[in-house]
């Protein structure tokens, strides 16, 4: 039996529990935890000389200083860790899968199957890929103008029209050779930009060639 786990679903296995309708049998446990942390350390104070863009697209008023000690106030990070970019996500699944099963004790070959989850996949610094981008918008005028602003700035228009629902919809492609921490900054670039041409951004995907 699969129920997924959410606040109703909870009082439901309750209500069964408590009908003695629910096996109680316990057949999956957790045995050990793996994770890994890349070792270059960046501090708050590296992004001094970034620029902190508003959500219309205007630098703040506050100065780095302020920005960056107000969030950390909010958020508690004094820094994170990035991964060099010769360190692929599936290199970090790895390393920490060999840590979950030092944990274990079990011996490898007597698993089944792995199951991996991911956002991007490998995303390789010198790996051209294409990314799309979702815009939709109840206007008509704001998302063929905004289709023609990405036109114009080297993104190829997949779509731009009506859609099921009513709404029109724009998706864009454009070719990147980039990191997941590029491809992280090019999100609120987009957010940016619809907010400013009056259209909602629905997100972005890429896709994953397997070798």
């Amino acid at each position: 039996m699969y129920i997924e786990i959410g606040f109703n679903n909870i009082l439901f296995i309750a209500r069964l529990i408590k009908e003695n309708k629910l096996d109680r049998t316990f057949r999956t446990i957790i045995t050990g935890t793996g994770s890994y942390i890349p070792d270059r350390i960046v501090p708050n104070a590296e992004f001094l000389n970034r620029s902190f863009l508003g959500k219309d697209g205007t630098p703040f008023e506050k100065s780095n200083e302020e920005t960056i000690q107000k969030f950390s106030e909010i958020t508690g990070i004094e820094e994170r860790r990035f991964a060099d970019d010769s360190v692929l996500a599936s290199d970090m699944g790895a390393r920490a899968a060999e840590n979950a099963l030092t944990m274990s004790g079990l011996d490898r070959e007597t698993l089944d199957y792995i199951i991996v989850a991911h956002n991007f996949g490998d995303v390789r610094a010198d790996n051209p890929r294409p990314v799309t981008f979702w815009f939709y918008s109840e206007s008509e005028q704001n998302i063929y103008k905004l289709a023609a602003h990405l036109n114009e700035n080297g993104y190829t228009i997949l779509t731009c029209e009506k859609s099921f629902n009513g709404q029109f919809l724009c998706i864009a492609e454009r070719v990147f050779c980039t990191t997941e921490e590029k491809l992280n900054r090019l999100w609120v670039y987009m957010q940016i930009l619809a907010e400013k041409m009056g259209v909602t951004y629905d997100g972005s995907e890429t896709r994953i060639d397997l070798e």
